[in-house]
């Protein structure tokens, strides 16, 4: 059905913008140079006790900067390399992340729990390339999952947000979420 396969379409579309939309925040602010150089500063181990809250202050201004007109994203998490946290949340009842739940060692990645999806992304500096730590920008689940129910497949077929390696990161069904799709139906 033509009209189907349009909706489903623009639908995608939809999906990818806000993939899109998320990537972009978590690449400008990696590019941020004023974070970049208060992160490094609140990192340095001879700012004082002041200091350090004046960088970290600073970072979460910036922080919040970038996230609070952006519906899709419900919180950012910049952890440091020493698994130091510096946090803005819009939604007060948000599980707390732990520097361990999002420290693999790759650049970028999704990641997901029942409640949300998150994108992980490396935090360098600019001009040294040096890691300073990594970005974590959360999104509401259910926001993918309504884009994702506007699919119109036939009566057994699924729609799956999944990611590089065909790891499934959203589904309909939470069970086969973080599973590879070749594993789906076994």
């Amino acid at each position: 059905n033509a009209y189907l396969k349009s909706l489903a379409d623009v639908t995608l579309s939809k999906i990818d913008d806000t993939v899109t939309n998320v990537e972009n925040v978590g690449f400008f602010i990696n590019g941020d140079t004023d974070i970049q150089k208060n992160m490094s500063l609140y990192m340095d181990e001879g700012s004082s006790r002041q200091e350090k809250y004046n960088y970290y202050d600073a970072v979460k201004k910036k922080l919040k900067s970038y996230v609070l007109f952006n519906n899709e994203i419900d919180s950012v998490d910049l952890f440091t390399e020493k698994g130091d946290k510096i946090n803005y949340t819009k939604n007060v009842h948000l599980r707390p992340l732990t520097y361990g739940k999002i420290n693999r060692d790759e650049e970028q990645y999704w990641l997901t729990d029942s409640d949300y999806i998150m994108f992980v992304k490396n935090v360098n500096t600019f001009l040294m390339g040096e890691k300073l730590g990594k970005v974590v920008l959360t999104v509401k689940r259910d926001i993918i999952l309504e884009l994702m129910g506007d699919i119109q497949l036939n009566q057994s077929g699924r729609a799956f947000l999944i990611d590089k390696d065909g790891t499934v990161v959203a589904a309909a069904d939470e069970n086969i979420e973080g599973k590879k799709l070749t594993e789906y139906g076994k």
